[in-house]
């Protein structure tokens, strides 16, 4: 049984799905944002799981905004300023415009609920 599992694997192509640093960023707003706190964690020469112990975002987590691939909340920007010993607005500064949000798409017609 583990022979044909390790024939299998063998057959897989892995090339087809590019790693996680060659992905690009999700948007140009979260590209810069990432390369920003990336530069502020390298200025303090922290690892990420250095970063990880300051602020209790996992690295895995710190690595994908880093990247830009991850959108996070406010309450996790605001860990990260603060484990960085940063401003918000130091952050912020010179970053492009986000994207508008996408409108809402209705899967059906909306039928009333009676009370």
């Amino acid at each position: 049984m583990i022979l044909s599992v390790s024939s299998t694997l063998e057959q897989l192509d892995l090339t087809a799905v590019p790693p996680a640093a060659e992905k690009p960023p999700v948007n140009e707003f979260l590209g810069a944002l990432g390369t920003r706190l990336r530069e502020f964690r390298q200025e303090r020469d922290l690892t990420l799981q250095e970063l990880e112990e300051l602020t209790q975002v996992p690295w895995s987590m710190i690595g994908a905004i880093e990247r830009g691939q991850q959108n996070t909340g406010i309450t996790t920007i605001a860990r990260l300023v603060n484990g960085l010993g940063v401003g918000f607005q130091a952050l912020m500064d010179g970053l492009p415009e986000p994207p508008p949000p996408k409108p809402r798409q209705r899967r059906g017609p909306r039928v009333p609920r009676s009370r």
